[in-house]
Order: structure tokens, then sequence, then C-alpha cells
């Protein structure tokens, strides 16, 4: 174990001899992968959110156009009508309500378009926060065990499958990330 020695200004010494059993780097190693899978999940999250403003969109754009393709039906209808008459009254009665619905959709949609957005810039940062705390993580002198193929055999043995953890997941990710970097 190595000491420190520390010399104050008014010559008094302080002395550390470090934690037992401390390793150099393991904390930073933690506390960068905690990082990284706290942005994976909000990385997968903000994904999910994007699906569903996109899929929500496009909903929202076939039930405008179906809004939409009634009302001219009804304008066409109406151009054959004799004007100030009770069927042309009707007939614009009902072109006013197509217009109603139809904007309901298009706001919808506006709305529907500034989640995906949102989410998409979501994604994109939790995504360069993953990557920093995985750069951060593979510069630790930190050994990673990977007991996948024990925890595999081990539950085959009693008939379920292994599912990694993200910890796991950020580990294969970290060495798959230095060797990449040596090459």
């Amino acid at each position: 174990m190595t000491n420190y020695i520390v010399t104050r200004a008014d010559d008094s010494e302080l002395e550390h001899h470090g934690v037992k059993g401390q390793k150099w780097g393991v904390r930073k190693y933690k506390e960068a992968r905690a990082s990284g899978v706290t942005a994976s999940k909000m990385n997968t999250k903000a994904a999910s959110q994007r699906y569903k403003a996109t899929k929500s969109y496009i909903n929202n754009t076939e039930k405008m156009n179906k809004i939409t393709s009634k009302r001219d039906a009804v304008s066409d209808k109406l151009k054959s009508a004799k004007p100030n008459s009770m069927k042309a009254n009707r007939l614009t009665s009902k072109m006013n309500k197509y217009d109603s619905k139809a904007q309901g959709f298009a706001d919808k949609r506006k709305a529907n378009e500034k989640d995906y957005n949102k989410a998409d810039k979501d994604v994109d940062k939790y995504y360069k926060t993953y990557m920093s705390a995985l750069k951060e993580a593979s510069s630790q002198k930190v050994s990673i065990k990977n007991h996948d193929l024990a925890k595999t055999v081990l539950l085959a043995a009693i008939g379920v499958t292994h599912q990694p953890s993200s910890k796991d997941v950020f580990d294969d990710d970290v060495m798959r990330y230095k060797s990449e970097a040596q090459e």
C-alpha cells in the first residue's frame, strides 16, 4: 500500500494510506456506468415517445384526409344546389362541421409533430450522453468480468432464459469500445 504524505504550510504533515481494499478507477467506472445505464433507459423511453408521436401523426393525417374528402363531396353537391335554398343551407352547415373536424385533426397533427421533434432531440441527447459515459468508462483501468455464459448455463438448467441486465450490456459495450479504440 502506498503512503501519501502532504506537507502543509505550517510544516505539519498529513498522511493518507488509502482505503483497505480500494481499487483505483472503480468508483469512476461505476459512476460512468450508472450514467450510461440511465442514459440508455432514457434513450429507449424517448425513442418510444417518438414512435408513438409518429403513429399518432399518421393516424390523425388519415382521419383528416377522410374528413376533407367528405367535405369536398359536400362542396360538389353544394355547387349544383340552388343558392339560398334549404338544401344549400343544410350542405353549408355540413361543410362547416367537416371543416371544424378537419381543423381539429390538423391541430392534433401539429401537437404530434412537436412531440416528435422533442423526443427526437432527447434521443440524440441521451445517445450522446451514453457514448460519453462509454468513453469515460473505457478509459478507466477496471477489469470487467463477464458472467453471461455462466448465467446462461445456470438459468438454462432450470429452464429460464437469461436476459442480460442493462449493466451487463453497458459492460459489453465498454469492452467492444475498448477493442475498437485499440485497432
